[in-house]
């Protein structure tokens, strides 16, 4: 893995990950770090809390009032519509954590995981030429010198990034190339800095005043570890490669595919890999998708009690079914950004 200083902290972290990007920001997670850099800029943070602030206060207040008329079960999805929107102005930290609670019937209703599941691969696209300078600086070399199209739109965007379709000049493959919004690691690292911050504050007045006992700021790090590691999409390359071997080697997971990887032009924030024609699970009749558990669930069941190394965002919108091709009718699992793994004593 590229990505992984948190657990190195205190074993001379600084010795092994020192990698920072052009404006001096760690690329590995650490909290020392994170915080010697963004306690430079106190009045960034001040004006995110702002930011923050300022929809969130407005939504707490309609929500209060709908609460204390009865009406909270009537306007639910009005207010999960209205948390959709504000999380998206907010950014990839607060849309990754509303595609962690769009799973979560357990939390939520049904009605305001339908409208958290936008979040999952409707998110808004941010300008193609922007997109265009990124893979030009990333590659170090013109577009038409890697590829002899690419998509003039995205064809698909989520909370990191968006993607485009293309084809290589080297073997003519077709492939989804992956580019990460700008301004992510700044946006992302800053949000955390202030998100362990206020947990620091709510873990101390809670366990004051309540018997509750959730350390929040730890809650916070290993989000934190979790989601900085995504951001370098080299480790999502390794990650695929690793479960598309381990997926290979297993008899009973042939209904399982993962996209090939071209790790010759995957870099930091770019990623690119093979294109499957699918279509996902959620736009999917019931009766189809139940055909497919017994794959998914041999394949999920060997990653966790078998191989202990296991795809940590399996939301609907990264699984397909394969509509052509030699693969077609099988399931095709994609975002290998979060993984996590079981020592083999926890299995």
């Amino acid at each position: 893995s590229y990505v992984s200083g948190q657990r190195l902290e205190g074993e001379d972290a600084d010795a092994v990950c020192d990698e920072v990007d052009e404006d001096g920001l760690p690329l590995v997670y650490s909290v020392n770090k994170l915080n010697a850099y963004w306690g430079q800029y106190p009045g960034e943070l001040t004006g995110r809390w702002g930011e923050f602030l300022g929809l969130a206060t407005p939504w707490i207040a309609i929500a209060f009032g709908v609460a204390i008329t009865g009406r909270f079960e009537a306007e639910q999805r009005n207010l999960a519509r209205e948390a959709v929107d504000a999380i998206q102005t907010l950014g990839p930290t607060f849309i990754k954590l509303g595609q962690v609670l769009s799973i979560r019937p357990d939390v939520l209703s049904p009605e305001v995981m339908d409208e958290l599941s936008r979040l999952q691969d409707k998110i808004a696209t941010f300008d193609s030429d922007i997109a265009r300078a990124l893979i030009e600086a990333e590659l170090g070399r013109p577009i038409s010198e890697v590829f002899v199209e690419l998509s003039e739109e995205p064809v698909a965007a989520a909370s990191l990034a968006q993607v485009y379709k293309g084809k290589l000049k080297e073997g003519g493959h077709v492939v989804a190339v992956k580019v990460q919004r700008p301004g992510a690691l700044p946006l992302i690292s800053k949000d955390l800095y202030v998100m362990r911050k206020a947990a620091g504050v709510v873990t101390e007045l809670a366990s004051r005043v309540s018997s509750q006992l959730t350390d929040f700021k730890a809650l916070v790090e290993t989000f934190g570890e979790g989601l900085y590691t995504e951001l370098d999409f080299r480790n999502e390359g390794l990650n695929q490669i690793k479960m598309a071997k381990l997926i290979a080697e297993t008899p009973n997971c042939t209904g399982v595919i993962v996209p090939d990887v071209y790790m010759k032009y995957t870099t930091r924030r770019i990623l690119v890999s093979q294109w499957i024609d699918g279509t996902k699970l959620s736009d999917l009749e019931p009766a189809r998708i139940k055909q497919g558990i017994k794959d998914a669930q041999e394949v999920f069941l060997n990653q966790l009690l078998t191989w202990g190394f296991f795809h940590g965002d399996p939301h609907p919108g990264n699984l397909m079914l394969v509509n052509s091709g030699p693969n077609a009718g099988k399931l095709v699992l994609l975002d290998f950004g979060l993984v996590a793994q079981i020592p083999a004593s926890d299995r």
